[in-house]
């Protein structure tokens, strides 16, 4: 699973939560989309 795989399963995950555990759901909403902005950062430019 790659970092952003992982940033998408994190934001689903804190989404979910945001209705019955909102600190927990937008802790995991923040984390899911630092960790995706990294990961898609850190990623190689594919050239084609």
């Amino acid at each position: 699973m790659t970092r952003v795989e992982l940033a998408g399963a994190l934001v689903a995950a804190g989404a979910a939560l945001l209705t019955t555990d909102a600190p927990l759901g937008w802790a995991m909403l923040w984390a899911g989309l630092v960790l995706g902005i990294d990961g898609l950062a850190s990623r190689p430019d594919r050239e084609e």
